[in-house]
């Protein structure tokens, strides 16, 4: 080493000057530090010792040049030689202090330096790597790599920013998902373009796109209709259906809006999106078409029941005399058929009629008009039969 050849050749100061680049550039360089001491332990003074004052003072006006330009080496040669001359120096002592502190701050700067760059290698390869995962379209597991990453690094701009659009990317991803599952096509196609835009390398948005639209053209919604009251007409965007009884039963439909509307007294009318699957609604056809409620399975039975039609014998005794016919009674009317004199017969509304039975003698009272209507059933068992079907349709017209 060349600070020993000069040592050994007694050029002190020269040598003292490559020892101290040497520790500035590798503080921890045990050949430097060895010399080191062994210069310290032979710096001659630079003055003559009878005069130990003006070296001293020479030397504490040397030393912050020294320590100034980081030779170390001899700022610290020079310090032990006042503190040798005279110990306990303030000045000394304290540029003892400030010559311990200059070393550690260059080997502390070091290791920062160290640290800060394995930090951004760290941080280059983890950006890489999320990247990558993040391209494929492969979400979480870039979410991993970005929270490992952020542990080490929490103030790291680029990290931040991938993992806010990847946790945009899981958010989507999530809806789409969940409309997919709910079969709302649609939805689940909005829920791809938004995707596209945050990541348009995404290799899964093709597939994506292609599966909710095959699944949005091949969508079929099963309709079923239920007539609560009265039959009218059913219309499916505007073409009227086909109809058993005033109902629809398993209607196979494209899914999308559809309108659905009932023309009665009133015309009511509902739009809804039928995605794919099965549906049942009811309608009064003087009042609504909605989805089925519960409760209207058992309204649709009374209103079966109610329907519900009986007849009987009877004969009919009037201002003129008497005539024979049918009795024919169900919930929402009741009507008299006569075998021959057709202007004898009659229609009245079930709920404005008031039954009473003697033996076999029946009377209906009109509440409209107070008309009164007689009939003789064949005897007294038959006149009880229409008593009871009686009872049964008024307590469900109620």
């Amino acid at each position: 080493m060349e600070a020993q050849t000069l040592r050994f050749q007694g050029k002190s100061e020269e040598a003292t000057q490559i020892v101290g680049k040497i520790l500035q550039l590798d503080p921890e360089n045990q050949g430097a530090l060895q010399i080191r001491g062994e210069l310290e332990k032979r710096v001659p003074p630079t003055t003559s010792p009878e005069d130990p004052e003006k070296e001293i003072e020479g030397l504490l006006a040397k030393i912050p040049e020294l320590l100034k330009a980081k030779n170390f080496v001899q700022a610290k040669a020079s310090i032990d030689r006042v503190l040798q001359l005279r110990p306990n120096d303030e000045r000394a002592v304290k540029l003892q202090r400030q010559w311990k502190g200059e070393p550690e701050k260059a080997k502390v700067d070091k290791t920062l330096a160290a640290g800060a760059q394995k930090k951004k290698k760290v941080g280059e390869e983890s950006y890489k790597r999320a990247s990558e995962q993040f391209s494929k379209g492969k979400y979480a597991e870039a979410q991993t790599i970005i929270d490992r990453w952020l542990v080490d690094d929490p103030q790291n701009e680029q990290a931040s920013e991938l993992q806010t659009k990847t946790k945009q990317a899981l958010r989507i991803k999530g809806i789409y998902d969940a409309h997919m599952s709910e079969k709302t096509y649609d939805e689940a196609l909005n829920a791809v373009q938004q995707l596209a835009k945050i990541n348009p390398e995404d290799p899964n948005v093709s597939q994506m796109r292609a599966a909710a639209a095959n699944k949005k053209r091949s969508a079929v919604a099963t309709l079923t209709i239920w007539r609560l009251g009265e039959p009218v007409p059913i219309s499916l965007d505007g073409e009227v259906l086909v109809t058993t009884g005033g109902e629809v039963t398993s209607l196979t439909i494209p899914a999308g809006v559809h309108k659905l509307e009932v023309k009665g007294t009133r015309t009511a009318s509902l739009r809804r999106d039928l995605i794919d699957g099965q549906y049942t609604f009811a309608y009064d056809g003087y009042n609504f078409i909605r989805l089925a409620e519960e409760g209207d399975a058992e309204l649709r039975v009374r209103r079966k029941t109610r329907e519900e039609t009986r007849k009987w014998r009877v004969e009919h005794s009037h201002r003129f005399g008497r005539c024979e016919g049918e009795l024919v009674m169900n919930g929402f009317q009741v009507e008299y058929r006569p075998d021959q004199e057709k202007n004898h017969g009659g229609k009245w509304p079930f709920p404005s009629l008031k039954l009473s039975v003697d033996n076999r003698d029946l009377e209906l009272v009109d509440a409209r008009n107070n008309k009164l209507e007689k009939f003789k059933a064949a005897d007294s068992n038959k006149a009880k039969e229409v008593k009871q079907f009686w009872e049964k349709l008024d307590k469900l017209s109620r």
